[in-house]
């Protein structure tokens, strides 16, 4: 497994290149103990693999991948050999359904989802982590705020994955019109 996951960090640095990664995201992505990481990560390091730098803001460790790196990874097409399947395309998604009327409005759910698309390789977008920020309850011009800000970023998005009883939700069906319209690819949970 060790060999694996050092494969697995190389490839996702290098499939995301130009991008940089700090530990805690590469971690959060891979999903992964941030022990098991950390140690491939300087291995890689040691070996050329991956270059290093200091974040001039928060002073964490940003890693990229090294020409060296690369190279390795196109010549013996590493880029397919992942774990969590990250590919080009399924990149983000989006998180959608029924709050309203449910207890503490449907959050577990939210959070439920979006840990199992965490570890199946995408990057999701969690209206329940908006919701948190407007309050438990938004309501009136803060709600139509808070789902209008929402709504915006679905274009932008790859995918749009739909909790059980999303049908129930007049919003989660405008946010699957609006994915629907942009070409996204729906996912309904199962």
């Amino acid at each position: 497994m060790d060999a694996d996951l050092k494969r697995v960090i190389l490839a996702f640095l290098a499939h995301r290149y130009p991008s940089s990664y700090t530990t805690r995201e590469i971690v959060r992505r891979l999903a992964h103990k941030e022990k098991d990481i950390v140690g491939h990560l300087n291995d890689l390091l040691k070996a050329g693999y991956l270059q290093a730098t200091k974040d001039k803001l928060d002073g964490s460790i940003v890693w990229n991948c090294s020409p060296v790196g690369r190279e390795v990874v196109s010549r013996y097409g590493l880029e397919s050999y992942t774990r969590c399947g990250f590919s080009a395309r399924r990149h983000t998604i989006y998180i959608a359904g029924q709050m309203a009327g449910l207890p503490e409005n449907n959050f577990k759910a939210f959070f439920d989802a979006e840990a199992r698309l965490i570890s199946d390789g995408w990057d999701p977008v969690n209206p329940a982590r908006f919701d948190h920020v407007f309050g438990k309850n938004p309501t009136g011009k803060l709600l139509d705020a808070c789902c209008e800000s929402e709504r915006a970023a679905i274009p932008y998005l790859d995918a749009i994955y739909l909790l059980k009883g999303w049908e129930k939700s007049k919003g989660a069906k405008r946010e699957l019109a609006v994915a629907l319209q942009h070409n996204l690819e729906v996912i309904v949970e199962e």
